[in-house]
């Protein structure tokens, strides 16, 4: 049987050798928020991992229609207020 869920792993490694891991961890965290808004993927939740200058995580695919109207809900992009969805 195949999860609810499609989960894919990344890495990548930092450009900018002298930044911080904090620093690192964060920006990446920002530019996949942004990048991944309209879409379906969402960062996991347990973030990224840094060592080395490289950072790695896990991204999520979600699917199934319950989940995506969930996700939406609670990122308040619908519901009292707002347009709600026609499938």
């Amino acid at each position: 049987m195949v999860g609810r869920d499609f989960i894919i792993p990344f890495s990548v490694q930092d450009a900018d050798a002298a930044r911080k891991e904090w620093d690192s961890v964060h920006k990446l965290q920002r530019f996949l928020k942004k990048a991944l808004k309209d879409t379906n993927w969402r960062l996991m939740s347990e973030g990224i991992s840094y060592r080395l200058g490289y950072l790695w995580g896990r991204l999520k695919g979600i699917d199934q229609e319950e989940d995506l109207v969930q996700m939406l809900k609670s990122e308040k992009l619908i519901g009292p207020g707002k347009a709600e969805l026609d499938f």
